[in-house]
């Protein structure tokens, strides 16, 4: 009983000694490579979530997970908060050696150490400095080195010398060699006092002033006129003005007009309506597209109709449940009540009817009429062996690739359950837990989330008090239109005067109609009363 345990522990550490191993070396009984995302220790191949690395982690560039610090000691990662921003790998060594590159939160990286050690009280701005913050070799943007030390000029982005300002932030202008905050309505970048170089969006700078231009997609290299102008405009001289009716996108100007909205066509100068159901037409009395839910009827004239089938493209005279021909890409069922869809991806060669052809990686199932399958879910393979498999699928400890679980929406590691949690966009540092707590560069926190700076009610710009300089309008592909301009001097991200009044006033007329309705309410109840 005792021989038969030791030889199962024996047979049990041998196998295990070869899972996820690509490179097993048979003589020395001992593993020299593994799988992808796979890292060798004392032998066994560990996946490299389970030593707390996370999932984008590599040897040139280690990264820990959430709640986890590179240690540089013994190259691990141990509980703890990240404060190195970018750990890079020492080149021309032998030995697998990391430093710290940079920080996080404006932290100074100790070249000795490669610890990221608060250095402003003794040498602000420094990013690389000795043991005791006292000589620094790199300074940050907006500081210049002298003699070891970080000097800062007020709101300056670069220098001319180590005691002049060549260009200021956005919002200030020089003035013999500092930075003064500008007063010109948005204006973003300043050449003088009095003069703007670039304005802010849907604004255009002409003879150093700020024109507003709300129709125009993006200026020219020079934002000395619009470049494209947004759909439903075209251009005219600098600006660019509405297109003709039913028009989408204007030619070169706005009287002429490149593509028509859903249902017309261009025809003498102007955007005639297609037939009835129809999206896109070339004649008056055809349709070559049918609408969303119509297809073409069985005829010699093409006119669409309503047809229950789905991707169908021909359907039945008088019946909408029948489909004759579906759109490219779908196969028609045996009794004509289904359009079927080849897998596109994996297709070569479509007709309207079948999958003529699969491509690489696939084989045929039902050729003739039916569909091509993926051979399998392997990414990569070293020496024969599978070393990765496709997102939706993990590796197996005999090279195979099988599915992740719905739970782990398609990110999983080792067994079908174990999933992996993606950090949320725009985090930099995130707990155990993996809630975040430091946000990436160009973005901020917003309902314990990080968004992007450039978008919303978000501040672009803060000058060296942090104090907010430059707001940036909202996103055009947000449904909330209100605009946002630059600070009116208290800080802070604010809605347009216009836009408020505007909303002051429609407040007021809803009050006014409010009261209106009231009265008329009250004397036509007073008059049936007299009456009773």
């Amino acid at each position: 009983m005792i021989i038969t345990l030791s030889l199962l522990i024996a047979y049990s550490v041998s196998r295990n000694n070869r899972d996820y191993c690509v490179n097993y070396e048979n003589k020395k009984n001992t593993c020299s490579k593994c799988a992808d995302g796979y890292i060798l220790k004392d032998g066994y191949c560990v996946h490299k979530l389970d030593l707390h690395y996370s999932f984008d982690s590599t040897k040139t560039n280690p990264q820990c997970a959430d709640g986890y610090k590179f240690n540089f000691v013994d190259n691990t990662c141990i509980i703890g908060v990240e404060k190195c921003r970018k750990i890079n790998n020492k080149p021309d060594t032998t030995i697998v050696s990391y430093y710290c590159d940079s920080c996080y939160n404006d932290l100074t990286v100790i070249k000795k150490t490669h610890k990221c050690t608060d250095c402003s009280r003794e040498n602000k701005g420094c990013l690389k400095a000795d043991e005791k913050c006292e000589t620094c070799a790199e300074c940050n943007t907006g500081f210049y080195l002298d003699q070891g030390k970080c000097v800062q000029l007020p709101n300056c982005e670069k220098y001319s010398t180590s005691t002049s300002c060549k260009q200021c932030i956005m919002g200030y202008y020089p003035d013999i060699g500092t930075c003064e905050r500008g007063r010109m309505d948005n204006c973003l970048i300043y050449t003088s006092q009095k003069d703007c170089d670039t304005c802010g969006t849907e604004y255009l700078s002409l003879e150093g002033e700020c024109h507003h231009m709300p129709y125009c997609e993006y200026l020219n290299n020079k934002r000395e006129e619009c470049e494209k102008c947004k759909d439903g405009y075209g251009k005219l001289m600098t600006d660019c003005a509405k297109c003709m009716d039913n028009c989408e996108l204007c030619g070169l100007n706005q009287t002429t007009c490149e593509k028509c909205k859903t249902g017309y066509r261009y025809n003498s100068g102007k955007c005639s309506k297609c037939i009835s159901n129809c999206d896109e037409c070339s004649k008056d009395d055809t349709c070559d597209k049918c609408s969303m839910g119509t297809s073409y009827m069985e005829g010699t004239t093409k006119k669409c109709d309503t047809n229950t089938v789905e991707h169908c493209m021909i359907g039945k005279l008088n019946n909408v449940n029948v489909c004759q021909e579906c759109e490219l890409n779908y196969f028609l069922s045996e009794d004509k009540t289904k359009c079927i869809q080849c897998e596109k991806n994996l297709c070569s060669n479509l007709d309207s009817s079948a999958c003529k052809m699969c491509s690489n990686n696939c084989e045929p199932v039902d050729l003739d009429k039916s569909k091509c399958v993926s051979k399998s879910a392997c990414k990569s393979t070293i020496g024969g062996k599978c070393s990765s498999c496709i997102k939706g699928f993990f590796l197996t400890a005999y090279f195979k690739c099988d599915s992740c679980s719905k739970q782990c929406k398609g990110m999983c590691y080792n067994n079908a359950s174990s999933c992996i949690v993606e950090k949320e966009e725009g985090c930099a540092i995130a707990d155990i837990n993996h809630v975040c707590i430091t946000c990436e560069n160009g973005y901020m926190f917003s309902n314990k989330k990080c968004v992007d700076a450039s978008k919303g009610r978000v501040c672009q710009v803060y000058d060296s008090d942090k104090k907010c300089v430059v707001c940036q309008v909202s996103d055009p592909d947000n449904t909330d239109n209100d605009k946002f301009v630059f600070p009116v001097w208290n800080n802070t991200c604010e809605l347009d005067k216009d836009d408020s009044m505007n909303s002051d006033n429609n407040d007021s007329i809803n009050s006014n109609n409010s009261e209106s309705l009231i009265i008329v309410t009250m004397t036509i109840i007073l008059a049936i009363y007299s009456l009773l």
